[in-house]
This record gives C-alpha cells, sequence and structure tokens, in this order.
C-alpha cells in the first residue's frame, strides 16, 4: 500500500512540475531528469510505457497539444535520461540549452564506419548501364582470353 502511495505522489509531483507559473509548460525531458527514480520505481512494479503515460495523463500531466505523452516519447525521453546519469554523473543538458559541451575543446572518440566515401553499391541502387555497343566489345575481349 505504501508503493501505491509513493507512486501516486510521484505522478502529482511530476504534473506539478511540468506546470509553469502563468501557463504553459516545461519540457519533458527537465522534468524526467528529476524524477528517475519514480520512473525506476515504476519500471520495477511492473508498470508498462503505457501505464506510465495513462497515469501521468490522469494527473494532469500532458503533451503540449494537450493529448497524453506518447509510450515512444515517454520511454526515449526516460531512456536518454537515463544514459546521461551514467555517463555524465546526472548532468545532463538538453540541445537547446546554451551551457554544456557547445563550445567545448573535448576530444571525441573517432567515428565509426566507413572510411571511404564512394557510393555505396548495395542491391537497392542500380548501376549506370552499359550500352550494347560497350557489352558486345567487353564480351568479346572476355571471350578472347579464355
Amino acid at each position: 500500500m505504501a508503493k501505491s502511495n509513493e507512486i501516486e505522489a510521484g505522478v502529482r509531483a511530476i504534473a506539478e512540475d511540468l506546470r509553469l507559473p502563468g501557463g504553459g509548460q516545461k519540457k519533458l525531458a527537465r522534468v524526467v531528469r528529476n524524477h528517475l527514480d519514480w520512473f525506476d520505481m515504476a519500471e520495477d512494479r511492473g508498470f508498462t510505457w503505457a501505464d506510465m503515460s495513462r497515469l501521468l495523463f490522469n494527473a494532469g500531466a500532458k503533451a503540449e497539444n494537450g493529448s497524453a505523452f506518447s509510450v515512444s516519447t515517454l520511454y526515449l525521453t526516460v531512456r536518454r535520461k537515463r544514459e546521461a546519469r551514467l555517463i555524465g554523473g546526472g548532468t545532463a543538458s538538453s540541445s537547446k540549452s546554451t551551457t554544456g559541451i557547445q563550445g567545448s575543446k573535448q576530444k571525441l572518440p573517432p567515428r565509426k564506419g566507413r572510411l571511404d566515401f564512394a557510393p555505396i553499391r548495395s542491391a537497392n541502387v542500380e548501376l549506370p548501364r552499359r550500352s550494347r555497343r560497350q557489352c558486345a566489345r567487353g564480351c568479346e575481349q572476355a571471350f578472347r582470353g579464355l
């Protein structure tokens, strides 16, 4: 029963934190950062992301358009903040923030992937075709070599 009260109190706190004085609301990411423990507790209790979205909506926590937060929005926002907490020790900033890593001289690790920038050849890309004349010459030369 005590856990149920904690869940309800957490939902109310999140809904209250989303509201700005005089109307409007804060960005979800900024509020989630302060309530990660609640999301951890709700997941440990077996709540799905759809359950959490419904609970938040019923408590008055709504997206800017007045609808409930989508499951994917809620999940991805929480996931990003959890990753930021693990990597940066809990000091994650939004991409639009003027603080944080902007203008940082920090050396980034090299990117993985292709180093050669030639066009990628795949089954979904049709290569330019040779004309019949080019094909005939190429076929003759191929047969002469045999």
